[in-house]
């Protein structure tokens, strides 16, 4: 087996536009397969009798598309040499922002158990940046207001 290895590993070295070009030819006749004789592709965002699948379904039933759930804010500091990650500073001067954002999309979230906790030094990543206090909060609140959740 190393051998046979050996020699195609040489042959690649020698002749390597042979070997590309064979990749590309060998992409092409699947892609053209698939696209002949397949059916279509399917990105599903299923992982069915997984926690996160059954809060997905949470999600879909409370409609939280129509509260646009799927937002993206981008924010930079003012001193372009700070970063949010390194300065506490710069994560203070946005935190009236976020907590404006949010003020304004949280009272129409519709679920069966929400609550709110801020956790003061973080970013928008407290699992990360004050990872004890956010497991503190998991373990304290979440985990025993969803344990009487009907589960699917």
């Amino acid at each position: 087996m190393s051998s046979a290895l050996e020699r195609l590993g040489r042959f690649a070295a020698r002749c390597p536009w042979i070997v590309i070009g064979s990749w590309v030819a060998i992409g092409f006749l699947v892609i053209t397969s698939a696209a002949a004789f397949g059916r279509d592709l399917e990105d599903p965002f299923e992982a069915p009798g997984l926690d996160s699948h059954w809060a997905t379904e949470l999600l879909a039933q409370a409609g939280s598309a129509e509260v646009g759930l799927g937002a993206d804010v981008v924010l930079t500091p003012q001193d372009p040499g700070t970063s949010f990650f390194d300065s506490p500073a710069a994560r203070a001067d946005v935190a009236p922002g976020r907590a404006e954002l949010f003020d304004g999309w949280y009272p129409r979230i519709d679920a069966p158990i929400k609550g709110r906790t801020v956790l003061d030094t973080s970013g928008h990543r407290p699992l990360f940046e004050q990872p004890d206090d956010f497991l503190d909060y998991l373990t304290d609140v979440v985990v025993p207001s969803t344990a009487q959740l009907p589960r699917s």
